[in-house]
């Protein structure tokens, strides 16, 4: 009976978890596949090429986590915190081998300037933001209507 009440006040904190797992999937995945103009055309090493379809599974990780949070305050700050955690996931895998001394140092170097810049401009065009924020919200207010 006492697991079962530990594993129930650590609830939100795994829904928040697979959350961050899924942004950062769903980043890592957009950044291993780039094909937009900007990067194969233009030669925008930083672009992060988001599709529609990016922020829809973007907008469905916020729907699908505000559905099963206990707590509302959770779910209205808590995609700040996945967006920053997910960001920071995506720049340590991408300086992962960097990090394990695999590339020269300059290599990394542009490694992770490259990775910072990508994630911010993958977070902060306000696309993937407003779409996790509004995706939150609607879960929040579906899962009131219907006592979830």
């Amino acid at each position: 009976m006492k697991t079962f009440k530990q594993m129930e006040q650590l609830h939100d904190l795994g829904i928040i978890l697979a959350w961050t797992g899924s942004v950062t999937g769903i980043m890592l995945y957009t950044y291993f596949h780039r094909s937009c103009a900007a990067f194969t055309s233009q030669g925008d090493l930083s672009a992060p090429c988001q599709s529609l379809w990016d922020i829809a599974f973007v907008f469905v990780a916020a729907l699908g986590a505000s559905l099963t949070l206990n707590d509302e305050r959770i779910a209205v700050v808590g995609f700040l915190f996945v967006h920053f955690a997910a960001s920071g996931l995506f720049v340590l895998a991408l300086s992962m081998p960097s990090v394990l001394g695999v590339v020269d140092p300059g290599v990394s170097d542009a490694l992770l300037t490259r990775s910072v810049s990508i994630a911010f401009r993958y977070d902060f065009p306000p696309f993937s933001l407003v779409t996790s924020f509004i995706g939150s919200f609607i879960g929040l207010f579906v899962a009131g209507r219907f006592d979830l």
